[in-house]
């Protein structure tokens, strides 16, 4: 069974802080997601990088997402150490005074070789390796406000009860809905059961719902976000990202191995933290698609 496989390379440490990222009107954090083109990252665009941001009052750090190796591009001559591939997806982050400005340069540079994700209607480069992604059903909600207002209204309705349960119960019923109108309650009853066996949540603000069911018809990964944490019953603390698997029965190997990358990807809670500070749906597909990828 696959839920057993995830509770095996799962690991249950003890919970460290989620990274939080600090703006003012003087200081902001900017990042800029892309894949690279087919000639890979080489010498030229690296200089080419450098080059646009070398005023910037600020750091400035290229990661490669698939393994988070990062540098700052400020010290470019490192990353030719990295050993980038055509397509690969990678992320600019600059922290300091004028960070929306320098980005805005930034992009208009990247997009003459490479592919930028900036809404979710952003093509993926042909030729990508991102296989699974189109095997997946991707959905990503933002909830907080719909929480809160359940929350509200629990409280009112039932005001001795603890709405930490409600709130998770609230979430994995949501989920359900997203995945089938139709089977959504067998779908919520799989979920549940699944966390009543192990919370699901991880350290770095990520949780990990997941079944097979006979109740979807298509791989479907579903991403609801908030940035009011939320209480997922678990020792290692808040989430927020609760990032849902759900696998039809029958299931494709491509599916299950896709899943079990991401899986063992997520035992590192720098990857969860990493993901954690992103919610815009297009950066979070790509980000995740690529943790799906064999290393």
């Amino acid at each position: 069974m696959l839920e057993t496989n995830l509770n095996g390379i799962i690991p249950l440490p003890n919970t460290h802080p989620v990274t939080s990222v600090t703006s003012s009107k003087q200081t902001s954090t900017v990042r800029v997601t892309f894949y690279l083109g087919q000639v890979g990252l080489p010498a030229w665009l690296i200089k080419g990088i450098h080059q646009q941001i070398r005023g910037f009052e600020g750091y400035s750090e290229l990661i490669k997402v698939h393994t988070l190796q990062r540098v700052n591009v400020q010290q470019y001559l490192s990353a030719l150490t990295f050993a980038f591939q055509p397509f690969d997806l990678c992320e600019i982050t600059l922290c300091g005074k004028q960070a929306e400005t320098y980005a805005a340069t930034l992009r208009l540079y990247l997009q003459q070789d490479c592919f930028l994700l900036e809404s979710p209607s952003s093509a993926q480069p042909q030729g990508s390796q991102n296989l699974h992604s189109s095997s997946f059903q991707f959905h990503h909600d933002i909830i907080q406000d719909q929480l809160e207002a359940f929350i509200r209204l629990y409280r009112l309705m039932t005001p001795s009860e603890d709405d930490s349960k409600a709130e998770k119960s609230y979430i994995l019923q949501r989920i359900a809905k997203i995945a089938s109108l139709e089977n959504y309650k067998a779908i919520e009853t799989q979920l549940a059961q699944r966390e009543q066996v192990s919370s699901t949540g991880m350290q770095g603000g990520v949780a990990l719902p997941h079944v097979i069911t006979e109740s979807v018809s298509q791989p479907k990964l579903i991403c609801l976000t908030s940035h009011t944490p939320i209480n997922w019953q678990s020792k290692h603390g808040l989430v927020t990202h609760v990032v849902a698997l759900l696998l039809p029965k029958p299931c494709s190997n491509n599916a299950i191995l896709a899943v079990r990358n991401l899986a063992v990807s997520l035992i590192d809670i720098e990857k969860n933290q990493f993901i954690s500070a992103h919610h815009n749906p297009c950066e979070l597909q790509a980000i995740l698609t690529c943790l799906m990828m064999p290393k």
